[in-house]
Parts: C-alpha cells; sequence; structure tokens
C-alpha cells in the first residue's frame, strides 16, 4: 500500500497505463526517476531549497532529524536512461526504474552543502509521518532490458548543480 499521496499518484499513472497497453494493444514503457539533480534543477526539491536558504542564511526544515535516504540521480543519467528506453521495443507494458541505486543520507547532504557554502546550516528539524525513510531504484531490470547505467557520482553532480546555482544566483 503506498505511504503518501505521491506514491499513490506514481500507482495510479502505472495503473492507467497498465489498463491502455492491455485493453487497446498500445506498447507503453513507463519511467520511474528517482530525486532527479542537477543544473537548472526543480526548486521545490530539498537539495534546491537547502542551497537557497543556506545562501541567505535562513533555517531549513528537515524531517526526522535528516535520517531519511535518497536516490540522488544526475539529469545526464536520467536524459542517457530516457534515450536508451526510446530505442527499446516492448511488446507490452514494462516499467522501469531509472535512479543510481546508492542512497544519500539527507543529513549527509546537509553537510556537503555546509562545505560548499562555507556556513552552517540553520536547521529546525520536525516529524513527518509522510516522510519515507529510504527511496532507491532496482536497477536490474533496467540494466538488463536497457543497458542503463549510471555514471554520476553524488559529489560531482553536486559540483556541478553548485557551479551552476552559484553562477545563476550573481544574476
Amino acid at each position: 500500500m503506498p505511504a503518501n499521496y505521491y506514491a499513490v499518484s506514481k500507482i495510479s499513472n502505472e495503473l492507467a497505463a497498465y489498463y491502455y497497453s492491455n485493453n487497446f494493444k498500445i506498447n507503453i514503457s513507463g519511467l520511474r526517476f528517482f530525486t532527479v539533480y542537477g543544473p537548472w534543477g526543480r526548486p521545490d526539491m530539498a537539495y534546491y531549497k537547502f542551497s537557497e536558504a543556506l545562501k541567505k542564511d535562513k533555517k531549513i526544515i528537515v524531517f526526522n532529524e535528516g535520517n531519511m535516504s535518497r536516490d540522488m540521480t544526475h539529469i545526464s543519467d536520467i536524459c542517457n536512461g530516457i534515450y536508451l528506453s526510446m530505442k527499446f521495443k516492448t511488446q507490452k507494458n514494462e516499467i522501469f526504474n531509472l535512479g543510481n541505486s546508492s542512497p544519500v543520507k539527507v543529513s549527509h547532504l546537509i553537510r556537503h552543502l555546509e562545505k560548499h557554502f562555507r556556513k552552517k546550516a540553520k536547521i529546525s528539524y520536525k516529524k513527518s509521518t509522510d516522510e519515507i525513510k529510504k527511496t532507491y531504484a532496482d536497477l536490474t531490470k533496467s540494466k538488463k532490458y536497457l543497458g542503463y547505467n549510471p555514471k554520476i557520482k553524488f559529489e560531482e553532480g553536486m559540483k556541478e548543480f553548485l557551479d551552476w546555482f552559484d553562477e545563476y544566483n550573481l544574476r
């Protein structure tokens, strides 16, 4: 059973794809993205929000003591996975995970950002029952059928994001 509304939305989409694939004989490849980050990233994502807060000396809200882990996946790895999935010829409804399969603790992300900005984060800890403790992609199927293999390590990808972030915020 889904743990939060976000999971409900994902399952609903996959069930709709399954229905159309089976009832209208449409070959569909669905892609599950796992915490995508990089230059021009989404401002609502934790890595982006935390970076903005640190830069502006504002508080960041961290749920569950920062003990959750997320499978941080660089945008270039996601783009490669999308490309590979377009070349894959399916005979039915298929779902592929596109992630990094190497979860990063939220507390580690914060320490990484603190080091970059050379300042200590002002943190407001809150409890949440909606937060999943750990997300990571099982890439077995994606590797086997798509040849998907993420290349960008967290430190390398975050450096690219932070270089972009610093430049973008000079404007």
